[in-house]
């Protein structure tokens, strides 16, 4: 059986979504929603999807590979521009020609999660949160290795790390390694997504906390969805970019201790003395000028 999906374009006001990746390859409870609607298709029956999409296709093919892990062959094909629904299937779905899945299912745009299709993800930073919510109950139904409940409603994902002295707050939902320090809040309507990282003190509601973020000791993201160093306010409809990464920032680019080091030193100025010690301790020339920032460092 046939499919074709339908990836989102660059959607104008959503620009703090699709700025750093493609709003198909944005994480949702531990899938892209391309793949939520690859496993929905497979179960169905699919066995050969094609995915048009109109932005950044490579990242998008890298993402989902050969389509495998479904089970199915996929092909993923580059467009200028958003198709239509009608106009995909004219295209691509002959008349009268067999072998496809069944109407809605045989052309499907991928704004929306599969059993929730009244809530569109993608029509604003609101609709995006409010798409998350109301597929919290339904998530913990998908199949996910080591997802299990540890307390009601809090859901908790593969080797997630809690230390003591957290609270909870239903409804939660906790991806793959995540990891939350000490004395921190999760909840209520809370989405902490893989490998995020949730610091001591840390407070958390009404928001999503993305894959590979980093959110600081006792900061509070509050209606907000924060990617990398990008908050987005959903409630106000801003967007802001967060210099600080002690309170906000992505965990691999760049790399939070790296950052974290480069802002102390920066801070730090070395007596003479001092630096006269430590250059013949390791074998250089004494700085003249104290250590910070300077051209190239990043």
């Amino acid at each position: 059986m046939k499919s074709v999906i339908i990836c989102p374009g660059r959607r104008p006001g959503l620009e703090g979504l699709w700025e750093r990746s493609p709003l198909a390859n944005k994480p949702l409870f531990g899938k892209t929603v391309v793949e939520h609607w690859l496993e929905f298709l497979a179960a169905k029956g699919a066995k050969h999807v094609k995915v048009i999409a109109p932005d950044r296709a490579q990242e998008i093919s890298r993402r989902l590979g050969s389509g495998e892990r479904w089970g199915i062959s996929l092909e993923v094909v580059s467009e200028p521009s958003e198709s239509k629904v009608e106009d995909a299937r004219a295209r691509f779905r002959k008349k009268d020609e067999i072998g496809w899945m069944a109407e809605p299912n045989d052309v499907i745009v991928a704004d929306c999660l599969p059993w929730d299709t009244q809530h569109n993800l993608f029509s604003s930073y609101t609709g995006f949160f409010h798409s998350l919510r109301s597929w919290m109950p339904h998530a913990r139904q998908e199949p996910h290795v080591g997802l299990h409940e540890i307390q009601p409603g809090v859901w908790a994902g593969l080797r997630t790390r809690i230390a003591a002295n957290v609270k909870f707050c239903a409804p939660v939902w906790l991806g793959d390694y995540v990891h939350i320090e000490e004395g921190a809040t999760v909840g209520p309507n809370a989405v902490v997504e893989n490998y995020a990282w949730v610091a001591a003190g840390a407070e958390i509601t009404d928001s999503c906390l993305s894959e590979e973020t980093y959110l600081g000791p006792a900061t509070h993201l509050n209606h907000s969805l924060a990617l990398g160093a990008t908050l987005i306010d959903w409630k106000s409809n801003s967007v802001t970019w967060i210099k600080d990464p002690f309170l906000l920032c992505n965990l691999r680019v760049p790399p939070l201790k790296k950052r974290i080091s480069e802002m102390l030193y920066s801070l730090i100025e070395r007596s003479p003395k001092k630096a006269k010690n430590d250059a013949q301790a390791y074998g250089r020339q004494e700085q003249s000028q104290p250590l910070g920032f300077h051209p190239g460092m990043r």
